[in-house]
């Protein structure tokens, strides 16, 4: 009987080892999983929105829209400033100049050059060149100043008050377009 009561004790030692080492082992390979930061939040809800909102969805097929998303939240993205970017170069594939994201102090910028009226600026309807990042004209107003300066569509505005364009970024260009500023 003693017999019998070893090798059953033994039995039981080695299958409960068994299952301790199956066990730890399959914690020890399962991947870590991690909240999303607030940064990389921004980025999938940039995604979400354009996913749901954008106005040529078989686009989406044509460039790998998920496998971009994929792809973007695989990179480095730990600070505000790498989720702009980060969303940037996720939108660039789009090829649509109107589907962009606006920077918080651009969007300051554009709201205080058209806060309190219905109507202002000298009628221009900008957009940013992919070939070489200037700002040009999407479209004037008709009847508005920029028509009546012979402004057309596809003009690139090099600079404003004597800075570039591609260093003052969309934003600011209009908003400074809209103040009177020369360009």
């Amino acid at each position: 009987m003693n017999s019998s009561f070893n090798k059953l004790l033994t039995f039981k030692t080695v299958i409960t080892a068994s299952m301790i080492i199956v066990f730890s082992i399959n914690i020890l390979l399962i991947e870590r999983v991690y909240a999303l930061s607030d940064s990389r939040q921004l980025v999938l809800d940039a995604w979400t929105l354009v996913n749901e909102g954008f106005y040529d969805p078989d686009k989406f097929d044509e460039i790998q829209w998920k496998r971009i998303r994929q792809k973007t939240l695989q990179k480095q993205i730990e600070t505000s400033e790498e989720a702009y970017s980060a969303i940037e170069d996720m939108l660039k594939p789009l090829e649509d100049p109107y589907t962009r994201i606006l920077r918080p102090k651009d969007y300051e910028l554009l709201k205080s050059s058209n806060f309190g009226s219905e109507i202002n600026g000298v009628g221009l309807q900008l957009g940013v060149d992919d070939y070489d990042k200037k700002v040009k004209v999407i479209s004037t107003l008709g009847g508005s100043p920029a028509e009546e300066a012979g402004i057309v569509s596809g003009d690139l505005i090099e600079k404003v008050d004597g800075i570039s364009s591609e260093k003052l970024g969309l934003a600011s260009t209009a908003s400074k377009v809209n103040q009177g500023q020369k360009f």
